[in-house]
């Protein structure tokens, strides 16, 4: 090697500087060591540093193994596994468990089916009870009393509004056929008979029944 002289401004002394025409090399690595030993490796690693306008090499790998995720991929470890009955026994472990996962959701699906039956179920229940105490309150369907707003033995009206109503309208259909009994007479009759000469009497009509005060005017 040549060097030449080079004066450091900080300890003013002359250290020596190393030429140009050196060039330093780059030790090769284990792999590239190993890679050099083998014919085909060569090729390989040449055809990987390969440059300057040549299309770069990608390097397939092991082309007969199969790679990781495929279906006849198995790992080192399991290559040299020989138990075949741990392997069994695993494989059967595996099943019953997932059996067991498919039967456990299963029976949830089943106990929410039949959670939201016994809740429909409540409900009607519950609203048939609220029904029945409605009847009993509201006095419907006792033994002995008629759904009637009369009593069919007297024929006479009951004492609420159904009764109320009923002898209203009653009394309704006879003023309308008396009212229509006497504008037929008029329209039909004079006011005095032609063969003796005397005024006629015109049919009577009764006043209008006045409707109920719960019902309002009608």
């Amino acid at each position: 090697m040549r060097y030449n002289e080079n004066i450091n401004t900080r300890t003013n002394q002359i250290e020596p500087k190393m030429s140009e025409g050196v060039h330093r090399v780059k030790p090769r690595t284990r792999e590239e060591r190993r890679a050099l030993s083998n014919a085909d490796e060569v090729q390989k690693y040449r055809l990987s540093q390969r440059k300057e306008g040549f299309s770069s090499y990608e390097n397939p790998g092991d082309l007969v193994k199969p790679g990781q995720g495929a279906p006849g991929h198995i790992d080192e470890a399991t290559r040299f596994n020989t138990d075949v009955q741990e392997l069994v026994v695993d494989d059967q472990r595996a099943r019953r468990e997932k059996n067991e996962a498919v039967l456990q959701r299963k029976r949830r699906v089943e106990e929410g089916r039949l959670a939201a039956i016994d809740s429909r179920v409540t409900e009607a229940q519950r609203k048939e009870e609220e029904r029945l105490r409605f009847l009993k309150e509201a006095d419907y369907g006792k033994k002995n009393k008629s759904g009637a707003a009369y009593n069919p033995l007297t024929l006479e009206y009951g004492d609420g509004q159904d009764g109320d109503r009923l002898r209203w309208e009653d009394e309704n259909a006879v003023w309308r056929a008396q009212m229509r009994s006497h504008n037929l007479d008029a329209r039909g009759n004079s006011s005095y008979n032609p063969l003796t000469g005397e005024e006629r009497a015109e049919p009577s009509v009764m006043p209008k029944p006045a409707a109920p005060q719960w019902m309002g005017q009608r």
